[in-house]
């Protein structure tokens, strides 16, 4: 049986190395307890960006839709980021989860999940 009212999170990058295109992120999250439901976006980047821009718009969206499907906000948040190299750790902790907070910070007063 899943934890009551978490959102699981799922990130990863695709980089189209053959074409010298841009590189796209896929952010997908729960939107019920029982992982039924999910809600994605995706965001484009520059050519072999890992780093991901654009997640606090992204974090928004999914709290809100999570708001109107499971009622109410999430207690708890897992978030799976894939394939990063220990040498993108620390930029990737100081980019990326400040993004995280930042949409958290600004659903609702005194929310910490």
């Amino acid at each position: 049986m899943p934890l009551k009212k978490m959102i699981i999170i799922g990130i990863d990058c695709y980089h189209d190395t053959l074409q010298g295109m841009r590189s796209i992120a896929g952010f997908v999250v729960s939107k019920n307890n029982h992982m039924t439901r999910w809600f994605s976006r995706c965001i484009i980047q520059d050519q072999r960006q890992e780093i991901v821009d654009g997640l606090k718009v992204c974090m928004k969206a999914a709290l809100h839709v999570w708001s109107k499907t499971s009622v109410g906000l999430p207690h708890h948040i897992l978030n799976h980021r894939e394939e990063v190299g220990d040498r993108q750790l620390k930029t990737l902790v100081n980019y990326e989860i400040p993004q995280f907070m930042d949409s958290i910070k600004s659903t609702k007063q005194d929310y910490s999940p």
